[in-house]
């Protein structure tokens, strides 16, 4: 049913008085306090005084109250959403004002208007209390000199409002909150603090869509909300804190999805004691000081740039340079292959569809491929010539540059160390690239030592995605001596360091590293594999950081003095360990200042189905750890591991998220003795036997895929704790890709 509108008209010229009608208009403080249910008020162009008026009268839902702005013929501002002049293109609003507008109006709706403060205590700012209503392409400023902790709000916000594509901006030096309370929706909103330095608060609200927040102290900071909270599609610029909470009602909801941060000091904060249903997924991150700070929960598909993301910041344009990782990659986009949902960025500003770009020539020399360029019903073969691959709607080339090292003809390097060496944005010549390295045991001997000393694992700026894996046909599966191994024959630190890698995610996988007593004598602590960040607050979370699949071994280390060592060691990063084994890390010298440990994890690090055996400090009035939860591993996770043979406890309670740890002290949740666990842990056989406590007490759902070995572990059967799953829990039958018809064509490349 169409609503029928009384026309009411409010020019800038009336000397009050008037009755409403467009021959006598009314003032702005008049239509507030005269407007009622059915009533369109529409308030002409030019430049009024306001004061602390306010509206108490109420629409109903079929004859709402409507304020609009318009220019020179009512309505002719419907449709505009210019960025449009104060009091020459739109009403302009401004005076003393400290709560003046809209108090608790049921159905009431306010259109193309700018409202100016210029109070100086100001409580509230302009109100905009519209239950039921919203406010929709206006405008809330604030320039007055504020003074205490309740100053210059541009406007206030409460009930069921919803605000629309508004421009909220301060520029008080004293600024203490841009918006003050709370709205249903926030949509399409700018809210910048323009002062020097940073601004107050920007507006919370129960769901935020395509919202910019620029240079305030918080994008959105929500306390003790009794609601769910959604934010998407947001971006956070130059913010001390992009999105903050305190909430203490655990039960609500609180879920972030492809949002931008940049140039904060934290991108997400949180002092909450329990972020159950906290969920943070497919946001970008670029040049903050701390990406997520507090109790926030592990990131679901994080992106990272490390150049500037934005087409001209400078100038506040936000959109996405085709360069960033969020560029054409919002959820549910990455996951949804067809046109209407695919192309969309992360962040607030989406850009223009991008024209169409041939795919280069498979026939080429090049190792540069088109993956995730495919949609549905179209299919490229690897190998196939140019002339096979049909596209209609190109989403995004995720470049993939890939080497090999070996010692055989045709491989791209003889050793690690060479490869990284030379490993530079030259030979990764696109940004946003994903490298994979593949290593091969060409000696036909089953053990090829790739170096023999520490290898770094150091990426440029160009790679945002490495992985470092073996062959199929050239890795351990589980057994000491096979495959490639990374052998110490000289006294160093570390057998391998994932080093300066805050510019890339990294998946490390299938390697043996070896100790081989050739420790450092002069170092605080040593370890076989060495995960380290220049930044410790800046770390990027699992998943995205993975080592799976290690055989990691220190040798009888009677050269370690008084030093400790550790055979997994990450101090300052998230990182996924995952069917590993750790054994020997053994030291026969008088280890008295440091303890040794299996794996040794900070932060939210998650330890899952490893095997350990063997961490023995005989000498060491130090206790050591099978595995140990360092600083703010509080949130980690330890499941389905197996520990043996420790000298001392084997497990640090910090890890408090712990299920299936089987150990022979009385730390684990599960005890066992270690003879009756493995086939033969003397010759390094970490096969379970089937008597083990650690046989079949793993939910089918909660186990890792496959184990060290490569096979998956059969669907709807107990699994193994610990890398090796027992045989009849294997599944050999082949995976057959989907039907080609109606799905796409999904590569098995190593590391997806």
């Amino acid at each position: 049913m169409a609503i029928t509108f009384t026309e009411r008209y409010v020019d800038a010229s009336a000397s009050g008085g008037g009755t409403g009608t467009q021959a006598s208009p009314w003032t702005f403080s008049e239509a507030l306090t005269n407007a009622s249910a059915g009533d369109r008020v529409n308030v002409k162009v030019g430049t009024y005084t306001g004061d602390n008026t306010v509206m108490t009268a109420n629409g109903t839902r079929d004859n709402p109250i409507v304020f609009r702005g318009y220019q020179t013929t009512i309505g002719d501002l419907d449709d505009n959403n210019e960025d449009l002049s104060d009091g020459t293109e739109i009403p302009f609003i401004s005076g003393n004002v400290s709560g003046g507008g809209f108090y608790n109006c049921y159905y009431t709706f306010v259109n193309h208007l700018s409202f100016k403060t210029t109070a100086i205590y100001n409580v509230y700012g302009w109100r905009m209390w519209l239950n039921y209503g919203y406010v929709r392409r206006c405008k809330f400023l604030s320039d007055a000199s504020g003074q205490g902790s309740a100053a210059t709000r541009a406007c206030s916000v409460a009930g069921n409002t919803s605000v629309y594509d508004c421009y909220i901006r301060s520029t008080s030096s004293t600024s203490y909150s841009l918006v003050d309370g709370l709205a249903l929706h926030s949509i399409g909103n700018t809210i910048a603090y323009t002062g020097s330095g940073f601004g107050g608060a920007g507006l919370a609200a129960q769901h935020s869509f395509n919202n910019t927040y620029v240079n305030l102290g918080n994008g959105i900071s929500v306390a003790y909300a009794t609601y769910n909270i959604n934010v998407n599609n947001c971006t956070f610029y130059n913010c001390i804190t992009g999105f903050k909470t305190n909430n203490a009602d655990y039960d609500r909801t609180r879920t972030i999805t492809n949002c931008y941060f940049a140039n904060c000091v934290t991108g997400i904060d949180s002092y909450l004691t329990d972020n159950s249903g906290f969920n943070v997924i497919n946001c970008g991150f670029y040049n903050n000081t701390n990406n997520v700070s507090g109790n926030v929960p592990l990131l679901v598909n994080p992106r990272y740039d490390y150049s500037d993301p934005f087409v001209d910041s400078a100038n506040n344009d936000f959109r996405l340079a085709s360069s960033s990782a969020g560029f054409g990659n919002a959820f549910p986009a990455i996951n949804l292959l067809s046109v209407e949902s695919n192309n969309r960025d992360i962040g607030a500003i989406q850009h223009a569809d991008p024209a169409y770009v041939a795919p280069p020539d498979a026939s080429a020399t090049t190792k540069v491929f088109p993956f995730r360029s495919w949609v549905e019903g179209d299919f490229q073969q690897e190998g196939a010539d140019a002339d096979e691959f049909v596209e209609k709607h190109e989403l995004q080339a995720l470049p993939v540059f890939e080497f090999s090292i070996g010692t055989a003809a045709g491989r791209d390097y003889n050793s690690l160390t060479a490869f990284f060496a030379a490993f530079d944005n030259t030979l990764v010549d696109l940004p946003n690239s994903k490298v994979i390295v593949t290593c091969y045991n060409d000696t036909g001997a089953d053990q090829w030592i790739s170096d023999t000393s520490t290898v770094t694992v150091s990426c440029p700026t160009n790679c945002i995605d490495f992985v470092l894996t073996v062959d199929d046909d050239s890795w351990h599966k589980g057994q000491y001596g096979k495959g490639v191994t990374i052998k110490l024959n000289s006294y160093n630190q570390y057998v391998l360091v994932a080093g300066t890698m805050n510019n890339s995610r990294f998946l490390i996988e299938r390697l043996s590293l070896d100790a081989n007593n050739q420790f450092n004598t002069n170092t605080v602590v040593d370890s076989v594999v060495f995960v380290s960040s220049s930044a410790s607050t800046n770390y990027i979370p699992i998943p995205e950081n993975r080592l799976r699949d290690l055989y990691v071994r220190g040798g009888d280390g009677t050269a370690f003095s008084s030093r400790g060592a550790i055979g997994i060691y990450s101090p300052s990063r998230h990182v996924l360990i995952e069917n590993c084994i750790v054994e020997n890390i053994v030291c026969n010298g008088s280890a008295t200042s440091y303890s040794g440990a299996g794996i040794l994890v900070y932060f939210r690090s998650k330890v899952r189905n490893c095997t350990i055996n063997n961490i023995d400090y005989s000498n060491s009035t130090s206790t050591n750890y099978g595995i140990y939860g360092g600083t703010d591993a509080t949130y980690g996770l330890t499941e389905n591991c197996v520990v043996t043979n420790v000298n001392g406890d084997c497990y640090l309670s910090t890890l408090t998220n712990t299920s299936n740890l089987v150990a022979d002290d009385a730390t684990g949740t599960i005890q066992s003795t270690a003879a009756g666990e493995f086939v033969d842990a003397a010759n390094s056989d970490y096969k379970l036997k089937g008597t083990a406590s650690a046989a079949g007490i793993v939910a089918a759902t909660n186990a890792k895929v496959t184990d060290i070995t490569g096979k998956l572990r059969k669907a709807g059967v107990a699994q193994d704790a610990g890398a090796f799953n027992n045989v009849a829990g294997y599944d050999d039958s082949p995976v057959f890709p989907p039907d080609q018809p109606t799905d796409p064509i999904i590569h098995p490349l190593r590391g997806n």
